[in-house]
C-alpha cells in the first residue's frame, strides 16, 4: 500500500487503477522487472502519486506494500480468483446465471439485479 503521504487525493487510486487495467497487457513476460516498476510509476505519476514515492515504496524489500500484495493474493486464492478484475461484494464472490466472473459488458441493471435483493 502507498504511503498515504504519497497520494495527492482519494481519488488517485481509481484513476490508477483504471489505467493499468487498460495498458496492464503491456507488463508480459517479455518485460524486465524493472520495466515493470518504472511503467507502473509513470502511471502512478499520472494518477497524482509521486513516481519516486511510487518507487520508493515498491522497491521497499519485506516493506508493508509487499506483505500487503502477498497477502492479498493469498487471499484472492482462497476464495477462487484466477484474473482480474474479479468482483466481490461484502467479501461474497458477485456471479451472474452461475458464472463466476462479471463482465466489462456488465449494465447498471446487471449490478441493481445483485445489489438490490441484498438491500431489502
Amino acid at each position: 500500500m502507498l504511503n498515504t503521504n504519497a497520494v495527492c487525493d482519494t481519488s488517485a487510486v481509481f484513476k490508477y487503477m483504471t489505467k493499468v487495467f487498460k495498458i496492464f497487457r503491456r507488463f508480459d513476460d517479455e518485460v524486465s522487472y524493472q520495466d515493470t516498476i518504472n511503467g507502473l510509476a509513470a502511471v502512478a505519476e499520472g494518477a497524482g502519486v509521486s513516481s519516486a514515492a511510487f518507487k520508493a515504496e515498491f522497491n521497499k524489500a519485506k516493506g508493508p506494500m509487499e506483505m500487503e500484495t502477498r497477502i492479498s493474493w493469498k487471499y484472492g486464492c482462497t476464495r477462487g480468483v484466477a484474473g482480474t478484475p474479479w468482483f466481490f461484494l461484502n467479501g461474497v464472490m458477485v456471479s451472474r446465471n452461475g458464472s463466476p466472473r462479471v463482465t466489462s459488458k456488465w449494465t447498471m441493471k446487471d449490478w441493481k439485479n445483485v445489489i438490490d435483493p441484498l438491500l431489502g
